[in-house]
């Protein structure tokens, strides 16, 4: 029989959150790395690795929310550089960069982007991250995103 999930506590956040990067550990490498490849595997590889970063984003994005911007900060440039076109990864090293005051890097990190994305796809970044860049080059507080941004 299985156990009937336990509802979160309300107004204690900080509290759930914390293990969620032990837990993370058991997710680390390629999926199915040491499975021999084929096109079937291949595929489901490659839908569970997305899973996997998207479910770092979201960790992520709530030690942010948490008040951990500064803990997250070497794992974000870490995941950048893994992924250099994972726009919420950059986002979100741009928000706790510059919530740990340290808006020049996060200017760094949105101009490093940028040239990426113009070179390799001749695209600019998406009008979320221009727009924090805007809020950042003019020292705006308000460009720590809104709950509503981190719910898409």
């Amino acid at each position: 029989m299985l156990a009937r999930p336990r509802r979160p506590r309300r107004g204690r956040p900080g509290r759930r959150a914390r293990p969620l990067p032990r837990g993370h550990r058991a997710l680390e490498g390629p999926a199915l790395g040491d499975v021999r490849s084929s096109l079937l595997l291949d595929g489901v590889a490659l839908r569970l690795e997305e899973s996997r970063v998207t479910a770092l984003e979201r960790r992520l994005e709530l030690e942010i929310r948490l008040g951990g911007h500064s803990e997250v900060i070497s794992e974000l440039r870490q995941l950048a550089a893994e992924y250099p076109l994972r726009e919420r990864i950059h986002y979100q090293l741009m928000v706790a960069l510059s919530l740990a005051g340290r808006r020049g890097d996060a200017l760094q990190t949105f101009r490093e982007l940028r040239g990426t994305f113009v070179s390799e796809l001749g695209v600019e970044p998406s009008p979320d991250l221009q727009r924090l860049h805007q809020s950042l080059l003019s020292a705006d507080r308000s460009a720590v995103p809104s709950p509503e941004f981190w719910e898409r």
